[in-house]
């Protein structure tokens, strides 16, 4: 499964908030409201900004079929386009830290791409947090589910945009990661830089009511 590791602050990341903005095939799945049982959704041309935790992006060109309720240990399904609000029910959202503000889809989809994105990390006191974009690309080709040629181009600009803002610097192996500009500055001045650790403790967490609080308080 394609991704690529960032470094971002929350100054840099408006970077890349700004170019999604500005890309007439993608829309932000937006969560627009949540309570004990049930998160709404629907789709967005532009976001002013975007806080720490995890992002979805619509590829546009396919109806995205989206899970809207678990029956009986079944999942029912849905398909929405740019102009549609759904709803998900029948879950203990409490229950589900990953859910977060990200949309559930089957496990074969490739018109999502996912955006985590944490500047406060923990490894170390006052540490930059370690960021992923990643998508499901071509994982389940064998098998009869490709990615679409525009999703293959989509996240072929989207890499190519990386690359041509950010600082590449080797991370693991042969993996690189990718500096946007202050983190790197900060970096560089003796910020420490975390491996692995998304910093969850700065998202929701199992307080339903914790977590309304933070969707009130970052939500446009």
């Amino acid at each position: 499964m394609p991704a690529t590791i960032l470094y971002s602050t929350q100054s840099d990341i408006n970077i890349l908030t700004e170019w999604i903005n500005d890309q007439p095939n993608l829309m932000w799945i937006v969560c627009t409201d949540i309570s004990k049982d049930s998160i709404k959704f629907k789709f967005e041309d532009r976001v002013s900004s975007i806080s720490q935790g995890t992002h979805s992006i619509w590829i546009k060109g396919q109806p995205l079929t989206v899970i809207v309720r678990i029956e009986d240990n079944q999942s029912v399904e849905k398909q929405v386009t740019e102009n549609d609000h759904w709803e998900v029910n029948g879950l203990d959202l409490s229950q589900i830290y990953e859910f977060q503000i990200r949309p559930w889809t089957d496990v074969t989809c490739t018109e999502v791409i996912t955006l985590d994105f944490y500047d406060l990390g923990c490894e170390k006191e006052g540490s930059l947090a370690r960021s992923c974009l990643s998508w499901l690309g071509n994982h389940y080709k064998s098998i009869g589910y490709p990615a679409s040629d525009e999703a293959n181009r989509t996240w072929g600009r989207l890499k190519r945009f990386i690359k041509k803002n950010t600082v590449m610097e080797k991370w693991s192996g042969p993996i690189n990661c990718f500096y946007f500009p202050d983190a790197f500055l900060q970096k560089e001045s003796g910020r420490p830089i975390d491996k692995n650790s998304f910093n969850l403790s700065i998202s929701p967490n199992h307080d339903i009511d914790q977590y309304s609080n933070w969707f009130q308080k970052y939500s446009d």
